[in-house]
């Protein structure tokens, strides 16, 4: 899920994105079963500067946070790289 807001190579994913994506990483399917039909996805916060999913699966559950690039004003260029 990209806009015109979103910085390039800086990603918000659906729940299917978000899916598709763990499933790739062998500790996580470890956690939550290789079934990815089984994993059901629920977002935690309400808040605007974090996402945060729990995702839960047949052999347990995982968390995912997400911080999104935020800026109050447009004085400064913010680059990704300087929020490491």
């Amino acid at each position: 899920m990209n806009d015109s807001t979103t910085p390039p190579g800086y990603q918000l994913l659906n729940h299917e994105e978000l899916i598709s994506k763990l499933s790739a990483v062998p500790q996580i399917t470890a956690i939550l079963g290789n079934d990815t039909t089984n994993w059901n996805v629920r977002e935690l916060s309400g808040g605007n500067l974090n996402l945060v999913h729990a995702i839960d699966g047949t052999a347990g559950s995982v968390w995912w946070q997400i911080k999104q690039i935020f800026v109050r004003n447009n004085v400064l260029p913010l680059v990704i790289n300087s929020l490491s």
